[in-house]
């Protein structure tokens, strides 16, 4: 029996858990002048770093538990290494400007887990540098490995050079930020410039023929972001291929599974979402402790727009997509987005990402597009290089719009839940429509736009009505009799949908904490193998105790597909997904590839690949009233 080889590398690992202290002690800084040797096939990695900073005493200086200090020399002065659980402490002595060289290497795991260093790729985070906590690094890093394989950080690239035994390269940063990550690999590179910006693909030799569309499209991406946001914020955009089967955005690069930089879909899906983080979370960085903004408008200015421009909808399905994965959200789960730091599981990426986004929608149709533009070019411009909360957000707004906006804030951020809206008393005559609208949700009103459309034997007319109150009852003027009333038929407002709008989705399952597992069949191996499958999915141990929730069921069948999955939805309310395979083989083939597609009703799997997916047509509106002629 095969186990399950699927794993996510959790992002903190790469950024030691200090360095989101580093904002609030600016006034610190540490320049590091660096030589390093690379032997990617032994693991090895030699560095030596000249420091120069201000400081006095005992100073702590951060270092990876894979390092082991050669030499020490401060001040010119040999020094005795004092390292203990990855803390170095070094004696500088009086206040003042100091000098620190100090020579370290490491051994590194092969394992596809940060750091690592193999002949297929590295990864090594930013502790591979000797670094003080409180402080904020500018470096001049100097590096070679051996011809064929390449290295980068983030950073401007000043120069390199291959000959017949190295290749050798020099990055420079003079901004104060965090440590610099080392990334190496076999990488074949391709370059073009946008401007003054240079634009690179590091990728492994199977990925190289699809340089050149990831670099028109990553050209266009920049240029769009430009217009609607501010200049870009470095000197250079990369796109790496790892071994590691992550999405990551860094300042000035984005580094990816090589897998999934194959996928046909990522050059409009992940690729713009990590470009546009050189703008959020990079060069205006999260507030930490106060709510994590960057993802949702990440989310909004690159998820919907491309989701718009593929579908031709406006954004309509994807808006719809983010109300199914609410509406699967169990209650317990649900967060305030304020409450939001990082995606550490689904229903955290529900809130945090989706729910977010549509925040932002919503806020754009208050305010209008042109103030809601300014307010992202001012907000960008204010807070460049700096840390920004909710709060600066809500003022950029309010300037641009000259609007009072603390009640749409205080409700959509500071508050779970959304509202579920009832459409009652709906009437039609030659000359006006009038109805009433409920919010039926515990807590206080939610305040919406809400856009109702009106359709006659002379076509249609679309009004938009404000709601601030729980109940609320709305005249609409016309020149002839209505057919028939919509209320939000696009989409356009965060609300709890009713389950006859919501087609049954994988995360109806994979959300909920009391799924009971089913498995057809007696084969032995399945039993346990299918055990690890669901809990991959449920990214949680299953629930023993668990009689009445909802049923994911796992069988071998021999079918015409090599494994499927589906969601049905019974009368009474129960939810199952199916999950089948022609083989234990074939279902860890399909298990790797099935987290992808959790918003998704149905999936087949052929050839080793997703051949369909999809989600069920669900054609009610409860907030629809016909009127007839």
């Amino acid at each position: 029996m095969k186990s399950l080889a699927v794993f996510v590398v959790a992002l903190f690992m790469a950024f030691p858990a200090w360095a989101e202290s580093l904002v609030e002690h600016a006034e610190n800084l540490v320049h590091h002048k660096v030589q390093f040797t690379l032997e990617p096939n032994l693991g090895k990695i030699s560095v030596t770093d000249h420091m120069t900073l201000t400081g006095q005493g005992g100073l702590g200086f951060v270092l990876s538990s894979a390092f082991e200090v050669g030499s020490l020399r401060v001040d010119g002065v040999v020094q005795k290494p004092n390292l203990s659980n990855e803390i170095l402490t070094i004696e500088l002595g009086s206040k003042g400007a100091h000098t620190i060289e100090m020579t370290t290497h490491a051994k590194l795991p092969q394992r596809i887990q940060p750091p690592f260093l193999r002949a297929q790729g590295g990864l090594i985070g930013g502790d591979w540098l000797a670094h003080p906590k409180g402080y904020k690094a500018t470096w001049d890093v100097m590096g070679q490995s051996p011809k064929g394989q390449k290295w980068l950080i983030p950073g401007t690239l000043q120069f390199e050079s291959e000959d017949e035994k190295f290749y050798r390269a020099r990055f420079t940063s003079e901004r104060p930020a965090v440590l610099p990550i080392l990334i190496s690999g076999p990488f074949e590179v391709h370059e073009r410039w946008v401007g003054d910006i240079r634009l690179r693909t590091y990728f492994h030799s199977e990925l190289t023929p699809q340089a050149e569309g990831y670099l028109t499209d990553t050209a266009r991406y920049i240029k769009d972001a430009v217009k609607n946001i501010g200049p870009y914020p470095y000197t250079q955009f990369s796109i790496v291929s790892g071994i590691a089967p992550v999405g990551w955005g860094l300042p000035g690069m984005t580094y990816m599974g090589r897998r999934v930089l194959a996928l046909p879909f990522i050059r409009t899906t992940s690729l713009p979402h990590e470009i546009l983080h050189n703008w959020w979370g990079n060069a205006v960085d999260v507030a930490h402790g106060r709510g994590n903004w960057a993802e949702g408008l990440t989310t909004f200015q690159a998820d919907l727009v491309q989701s718009a421009l593929k579908n031709k909808d406006g954004g309509k399905s994807k808006r719809i997509e983010w109300l199914r994965n609410f509406q699967a959200l169990p209650k317990d789960l649900d967060k305030a987005v304020n409450q939001f730091k990082s995606k550490t599981h689904d229903a955290a990426q529900v809130v945090g990402y989706g729910k977010t986004a549509f925040v932002f929608h919503m806020l754009k149709k208050r305010i209008g597009r042109k103030a809601f533009t300014d307010g992202i070019r001012l907000f960008y411009k204010d807070h460049q290089f700096k840390t920004a909360a909710w709060s600066d957000l809500q003022a950029a707004f309010e300037r641009t719009s000259k609007q009072d906006l603390e009640p749409f804030f205080k409700a959509w951020i500071t508050r779970p839940g959304a509202p579920e809206l009832v459409l009652s008393k709906a009437q039609s005559n030659s000359n006006q429509v009038t109805f009433t609208l409920q919010q039926r949700q515990k807590g206080p009103v939610y305040p919406l736009d809400i856009a109702v459309r009106l359709s006659s034997a002379q076509g249609h007319q679309t009004s938009i009505v404000r709601m601030d109150r729980k109940e609320q009852s709305f005249t609409i003027a016309t020149t002839e009799k209505s057919l028939s009333l919509s209320i939000d038929s696009d989409f356009d407002i965060f609300r709890r949908l009713n389950t006859a709008e919501t087609p049954p989705i994988l995360r109806d399952v994979t959300l909920n904490a009391n799924t009971r597992l089913v498995v057809e069949g007696h084969d032995p191996n399945l039993q346990a193998f299918a055990v690890q499958v669901a809990e991959h999915l449920l990214q949680r141990p299953l629930n023993a105790k668990s009689k009445s929730g909802p049923r994911l069921q796992i069988s071998l069948s021999k079918g015409p597909l090599q494994a499927e999955a589906f969601v049905k939805r019974a009368p009474s309310g129960q939810v199952t997904l199916y999950i089948q395979a022609r083989s234990i083989n074939d279902l860890a083939k399909f298990a790797r590839v099935l987290p992808h597609y959790k918003r998704r009703s149905f999936i087949k799997f052929q050839g080793d690949r997703v051949v369909e997916k999809g989600v069920w047509q669900i054609t009610s509106q409860t907030l629809t009233k016909i009127f007839g002629p």
